[in-house]
């Protein structure tokens, strides 16, 4: 599994977004395992990567297991439940 964060550099929520995400896969040991990448949508290369995943909303955060898509959130920072879920985590 791998988190793609897509945001703006100076993006009060993006920020959020990326702190929040990175904390957790900590706090929940995971963070060997399981990548954070952030992409910037002012750049040429994270508008590209964006387009593949069709991003129009900032922050958006995926959760990625291979190709397919085990979570998404559009425009938002994820709840932590709902990341938890989406890693395939037990409480």
């Amino acid at each position: 599994m791998e988190i793609q964060i897509f945001g703006k550099d100076g993006c009060e929520r993006c920020e959020q977004a990326k702190k929040k995400v990175g904390f957790l896969v900590e706090k929940w040991g995971v963070g060997a395992q399981v990548p954070v990448t952030f992409f910037d949508m002012d750049t040429v290369a994270g508008r590209a990567e964006g387009a593949f995943y069709d991003v129009v909303d900032i922050p958006t955060t995926l959760v990625l297991e291979g190709d397919d898509e085990a979570g998404r959130w559009n425009g938002a920072v994820p709840e932590s439940d709902d990341l938890r879920r989406a890693l395939r985590l037990t409480t």
